[in-house]
């Protein structure tokens, strides 16, 4: 994790190689400091569709796909918070795995 950050309420994580100055942002979809209740309701939709497949995909709870891609041998230099559940309509994005 490079990133745990909190605007307004608002909280991101932000991951990505520790050797690179990539970042993934990690973070749930809807109304939010960085977007209206309509604009995340049009991603909502567009997750929904499969269509942001390549690099976002939607989780319930952030511990427990963690520890599943794990076993199926992704690797990430440290888990996520302990607290960070994820939510029904959040993001994540990973070179490897589409998840860190």
């Amino acid at each position: 994790m490079k990133a745990d950050e909190t605007q307004d309420g608002f909280r991101w994580l932000t991951v990505g190689p520790a050797e690179s100055d990539l970042e993934l942002v990690l973070m749930p979809v809807g109304p939010s400091p960085m977007m209206d209740a309509a604009t995340a309701e049009k991603l909502a939709e567009l997750l929904a569709a499969g269509a942001l497949g390549t690099g976002v995909f939607e989780t319930d709870n952030c511990q427990e796909t963690f520890q599943e891609l794990s076993d199926r041998g992704s690797s990430s230099p440290r888990s996520p918070p302990s607290g960070l559940t994820g939510s029904k309509r959040s993001s994540r994005t990973s070179p490897a795995t589409g998840s860190a």
